[in-house]
């Protein structure tokens, strides 16, 4: 309006448009969680230049799955106006399992026992613990499936004498989880040999006219080889005649023995012969039936 009155009017239409979405204010960390974790939601906060924000949801996907507990999860963070402009992010979490699996020795031959255990038994029992293939079990924190393998070590003969042992052996059970995390548990067994030896064909005592060969005696034993010997000593002079004494020493190779011993009559072998005398009896078999008239 002029200093005269006349005014004139200008009308200008605006039109407001919204066309950016909203911006975060605070937003999630990457992470890395165990298997055993809940996977944290952790969520985040958004603001817009020009509405409210209405709405902020996710959504996940798993992407790189090296084995069925690690892998990573790609979480998509999406937040949206008033006008349905929307702006997505993402948040990486990873989830990895690296923990192996927990042994535990079930069988109760080794149940008393704990990994990495020095074990003195019976060399006798070398078969037993050779055959411990489902002695523990084996439990993971996120597999449920662990595999076990069992083996074993054997590492030969040993001087009792010198070592206090004849024998050495490992026995190992490595568990596996479905990420290939793995532990081993160990027992040591070491073989000791307190038993004697036996011995196989020893002939019994007897009365003989002439000294017979000397028979094949074998010695056994559970552990170790067996050196057999014998002693034989001269003629020993008695009521009937003489006898000989065979004796034979079984030794082990921890130096445990085992004797027996035959002895041997030398002399008359032949029994007594009975002849009657008696008029009518003369000449009568064994077992005959005789009648005699009486004077």
């Amino acid at each position: 309006m002029d200093e005269c009155g006349n005014e004139s009017t200008f009308e200008l239409l605006v039109r407001i448009i919204d066309s950016e979405g909203p911006f975060w204010t605070d937003f999630p960390n990457d992470l890395e969680v165990a298997c055993t974790e809940e996977i944290p939601e952790e969520r985040p906060s958004a603001a817009d230049n020009c509405s409210a924000v209405t709405d902020i949801d996710f959504v996940d996907e798993i992407t790189d799955q090296s084995c069925p507990e690690t892998y990573i999860i790609r979480r998509s963070w999406t937040a949206r106006d008033g006008c349905g402009n929307a702006t997505t992010d993402y948040q990486f979490i990873t989830v990895v399992d690296e923990e192996a699996p927990t042994i535990l020795f079930a069988d109760e031959y080794i149940s008393a026992y704990e990994d990495g255990d020095d074990v003195f038994i019976d060399c006798a029992e070398y078969g037993v613990i050779t055959q411990l293939d489902y002695g523990v079990v084996a439990f993971d924190n996120c597999s449920e499936e662990v595999d076990i393998q069992f083996t074993f070590e054997d590492f030969g003969q040993f001087d009792c004498e010198a070592d206090g042992y004849s024998g050495y052996i490992e026995t190992h059970w490595t568990a596996t989880d479905a990420c290939g995390n793995s532990t081993t548990a160990t027992l040591n067994w070491f073989l000791v040999d307190n038993t004697p030896p036996q011995l196989q064909g020893v002939p019994a005592d007897a009365c003989v006219t002439s000294l017979p060969p000397v028979p094949v005696v074998n010695g056994i034993d559970e552990c170790d080889f067996v050196l057999v010997e014998l002693t034989e000593v001269a003629p020993i002079s008695c009521t009937d005649g003489q006898y000989v004494d065979r004796t034979w020493t079984a030794t082990d190779a921890c130096g445990n023995m085992a004797t027996a011993t035959q002895r041997i009559f030398l002399g008359d072998t032949e029994p007594p012969s009975i002849t009657i005398n008696y008029p009518n009896l003369t000449g009568l078999p064994s077992g005959s039936n005789g009648i005699v008239a009486s004077d």
